[in-house]
């Protein structure tokens, strides 16, 4: 498809639709490494490193091998980053494959495709990964957390 003339009826829809009171909002993204470890917030513990508050509308398992046994995760939101939280994926089974796994496909039954984090230093501002159930012995991968501020 061609770009409109920007002169052209189109152009002029978009510039209106595109009002001086409209601020874009960019997408970050963070990689982590996953932990073998069965303490809580022991896979995973990662603070917001804004000074606002944040959206975590796509948090991505990357599990590259599988806990050497039987293990589910819990993921979610937390205030100290040292606790089990599962409102962002609950029950995540990383012990029987490996394989991609989100908030969106794999929330299970107490996540949510979208989770608030508080501004740095605030009350709610980290993502947890716990060991649920089993061992996390074996497992290793990534976390990938792709937020906006809000």
């Amino acid at each position: 498809m061609a770009n409109p003339d920007k002169n052209s009826p189109v152009a002029e829809q978009v510039k209106d639709l595109l009002s001086s009171d409209t601020t874009s909002v960019g997408l970050k993204s963070t990689k982590v490494a996953l932990a073998a470890s069965d303490a809580a917030a022991g896979v995973l513990s990662w603070q917001n490193p804004e000074g606002s508050a944040i959206v975590v509308f796509r948090l991505v398992l990357d599990v590259t091998s599988a806990a050497t046994g039987a293990c589910t995760l819990n993921v979610g939101s937390d205030g100290a980053g040292t606790s089990s939280s599962d409102n962002l994926l609950d029950g995540v089974d990383v012990g029987t494959a490996v394989g991609l796994f989100d908030n969106m496909t794999n929330k299970g039954t107490n996540g949510k495709e979208l989770q608030r984090l508080d501004a740095k230093g605030g009350s709610t501002d980290y993502i947890t990964a716990s060991m649920a159930s089993g061992a996390a012995a074996g497992l290793v991968g990534n976390a990938y957390i792709i937020y906006y501020e809000v």
